[in-house]
């Protein structure tokens, strides 16, 4: 076995040159640019997300955010227990908050209803009280019938 030999410096005993060369300005301006550059670029998507600008899977990063937030909704979530999640769904009013967003692309509020919810029922398969899924997995609205209009 042979003892690696110490030497006082700069130098060493290794197979790979070491270079005494310093940074050029020029790399200099080209890391501090790119580095400018890259911040901003974290910036712009910063304010995309926080500001509502973006959606993933046509549910806005706020609502998505607020509900990563919720302890329970996320482990919910993620250990598929629907029970659980449908009912912090509707604490916390996530189909209301979806409305405003949606709100410019539909003039009849029944639409805007179905659309929502449809989106949370592609999701997290959450089916609001007033809706009904058919086979294709689409929701419509339930029908009345003769006794529950009878009731009012």
């Amino acid at each position: 076995m042979v003892l690696p030999s110490f030497t006082a410096g700069r130098k060493r005993n290794s197979r790979y040159k070491v270079s005494d060369r310093t940074l050029s300005p020029f790399s200099i301006r080209f890391a501090s640019i790119l580095f400018i550059f890259l911040g901003s670029l974290g910036l712009i998507w910063v304010e995309m997300l926080t500001k509502g600008y973006l959606a993933i899977g046509g549910v806005p990063s706020p609502i998505i955010l607020s509900f990563l937030q919720n302890d329970s909704a996320r482990i919910a979530y993620f250990d598929g227990d629907e029970e659980k999640l449908h009912a912090q769904i509707q604490s916390m009013n996530l189909a209301e908050k979806l409305k405003p967003y949606y709100r410019p692309q539909f003039a009849e509020e029944a639409k805007l209803n179905l659309h929502t919810h449809q989106i949370l029922y592609d999701r997290t398969g959450y089916v609001g009280k007033a809706y009904q899924v058919s086979k294709q997995g689409v929701l419509t609205l339930k029908k009345k019938t003769k006794a529950s209009q009878n009731k009012k």
